[in-house]
């Protein structure tokens, strides 16, 4: 077990500069890039430096817009009902 805990925290550090590059890359070329890295359906824009962790606990309404170097965290708990 230990193992595998170990491997998964080297292939974080291995594809660190490649998430690097998603987040930070500039233009069009990156709001694409990071659409489809986030995968999430409907439409969402996502700007410069945005970091997002614990996306599978999250869900974006259609036409979202985050800004340059926004953080979203989601750690725990759960979504019990829309407001």
């Amino acid at each position: 077990m230990k193992f595998i805990g170990i491997f998964k925290k080297v292939l974080e550090e291995l594809f660190s500069p490649i998430k690097m590059l998603i987040i930070y890359l500039p233009g069009r070329l990156g709001i694409l890039i990071r659409r489809k890295y986030y995968r999430q359906k409907g439409r969402i824009n996502l700007g410069i430096g945005v970091k997002i962790t614990g996306i599978n606990k999250i869900k974006f309404g259609s036409n979202v817009s985050i800004m340059d170097f926004s953080y979203i965290y989601s750690h725990g708990g759960g979504v019990d009902k829309y407001w």
